[in-house]
């Protein structure tokens, strides 16, 4: 049964703007000691810092959402070539941000979603919230700086990442409820990078979701 709101039990943002992998690892040292971020990508480092907040029990759904993965790791791959490198082949394919940080965690997880659009992706990775009709769900999503990739348009121009574990139950800090009276179009579309946005300054919207033929409402409190 799909619910018709979810409650915002905790959320995270991270910011990585034109950072890349190696500046990263020195601005996120405290928070990655020793070697362990040695082979993660920008984005897996991003997504872990997130997914540190949310309380990600093993038997809690994942849903993850990015449009271009990690592309100075796609871009790194492909450089490398004719002998490509299985190395940077692991750590550019989409869900790869995630699995850096479950394994940095030492923690599995049943069901892993993730999932890529175009520029309604945030509001595709909120239905598939509801649709899910699970009591509670993990809702990821960021990008990773690219560099030649850019003027192509295949490559975000900046990193960033951002968390919300989501219930049926409770108070929480807000909420997305759906507004089955409102019929969906494409105003109101974001992509991530806006979406992370706004979450960081707690904005409200009304986001169209196509599936549900309806609008979802993200209100704070």
């Amino acid at each position: 049964m799909i619910e018709d709101r979810l409650v915002i039990e905790a959320v995270e943002t991270v910011e990585g703007g034109s950072d890349f992998a190696a500046d990263a690892r020195i601005r996120h040292k405290s928070e990655f000691p020793g070697r362990s971020a040695r082979r993660m990508t920008h984005l897996g480092m991003l997504i872990t810092l997130c997914l540190q907040k949310m309380d990600a029990e093993k038997d809690i759904p994942i849903i993850y959402a990015s449009a271009f993965g990690e592309s100075e790791s796609l871009e790194k791959f492909i450089d490398s070539f004719p002998e490509a490198s299985p190395a940077l082949f692991q750590s550019s394919i989409h869900p790869s941000a995630v699995e850096q940080g479950l394994i940095s965690k030492k923690q599995g997880v049943n069901r892993f979603y993730p999932i890529t659009s175009d520029s309604n992706l945030f509001g595709q990775a909120i239905e598939n919230c509801f649709l899910l009709g699970e009591q509670d769900v993990i809702l990821l999503g960021g990008d990773e700086r690219g560099n030649w990739l850019c003027p192509s348009h295949l490559a975000s121009t900046v990193s960033f990442a951002f968390g919300m574990r989501l219930s049926r139950d409770g108070e929480g800090i807000g909420s997305l409820e759906i507004d089955r009276t409102q019929r969906p179009d494409r105003e109101g579309c974001i992509d991530l990078q806006q979406a992370a946005d706004s979450i960081k300054n707690r904005d409200s919207l009304s986001i169209p979701s196509f599936a549900l033929d309806a609008r979802i409402r993200l209100e704070w409190k």
